[in-house]
């Protein structure tokens, strides 16, 4: 035991460092060269591209949340499993903090120092745009880390939580995974569903673990139901958004767009939404009975053993 408690400092930091490596993967496995840039300071091919650890690109914006969200569910996870009474969450953090400002340094100095032209000159666009996506990579780490404590915080309420906040990033996650080494239009049909159905299971699984016994535990219902419902068409309206290059970084046109995009793509969230909340009942009450049936007499655990003569 008291091997386990000196050891939880390194084990933290350890799983930290390898689940912000393990988030990244599908990005290192897609070829990790920086995506194409509109305000690139000279023509270059695809292939020439410089090499990145992130995409930092405004179409691959759902991509960025989802490589740096995923590495905090699996660093939450993994202090969980080294201790669930107290869980290394700094050190977890630690290592976490230690990937991705490394990722984010590496990849914003190569995009940065290609933004500019021969002359050293830079485009005033190009300035926003570089300002813009560090801002929303900040947001997309700090959501991770956020991620990561709810995931390992002890009890059930918070966890699940916290996989709820990352359903929706973690079925995009799994399908740019799948999609990678496969290159664009060569993945398997089914793959595009993913990130639709994925997070209706990790919900259901979730909130079936938590069950609601308490208070809490229903309040956590609604959040999640209203996560799971809000989630989806925001990331499709924020990715649709700052992809329509017709709107030329108009922040006015820009939102209202995204803001027709939300109502337009809503209403496909509601089946989805009720499905895990349906299904995270059925768990519930099948998890009620095995425990009900557990606790009967004569059930194999309630024997007691027989006296000794």
């Amino acid at each position: 035991m008291r091997e386990l408690t000196s050891l939880r400092i390194p084990l933290g930091v350890g799983a930290g460092l390898v689940a912000g490596v393990v988030g990244l993967l599908p990005w290192i496995i897609d070829g990790a060269r920086l995506p194409l840039q509109n305000l690139w300071g000279e023509e270059t091919l695809p292939g020439d591209m410089p090499f990145a650890l992130l995409p930092l690109s405004q179409y691959y914006a759902t991509e960025i949340v989802a490589l740096l969200a995923m590495g905090g569910v699996l660093a939450g996870l993994a202090a969980r499993m080294i201790s669930k009474a107290d869980p290394p969450v700094w050190p977890a953090s630690a290592g976490l903090i230690l990937v991705q400002t490394a990722a984010i340094l590496q990849s914003f100095l190569t995009l940065g120092s290609g933004l500019s032209s021969d002359s050293g000159m830079v485009d005033p666009r190009a300035r926003l745009y570089f300002v813009g996506m560090l801002a929303g990579t900040l947001l997309a780490s700090l959501l991770a880390h956020f991620v990561l404590w709810l995931v390992a915080w002890p009890g059930r309420e918070l966890p699940a939580l916290g996989y709820g906040l990352a359903a929706v990033p973690i079925g995009h996650w799994i399908s740019y995974l799948l999609t990678a080494p496969f290159g664009p239009g060569g993945a398997p049909g089914f793959v595009m569903h993913l990130p639709r159905w994925v997070p209706v299971l990790v919900v259901a699984v979730a909130l079936g673990w938590l069950g609601v016994r308490a208070v809490g535990a229903v309040i956590v219902w609604a959040i999640d139901f209203v996560l799971l419902l809000v989630m989806p068409p925001l990331f499709t309206a924020v990715q649709a958004a700052l992809g329509m290059r017709v709107l030329r970084g108009n922040l006015r046109e820009t939102t209202a767009y995204a803001f027709e995009m939300f109502a337009a793509v809503l209403p496909d969230s509601v089946l989805p939404a009720v499905a895990a909340i349906v299904a995270a009942l059925l768990i519930t009450l099948a998890a009620g009975l095995v425990a009900r049936n557990r606790t009967r007499p004569g059930h194999p655990e309630r024997r007691t053993a027989p006296t000794p003569p």
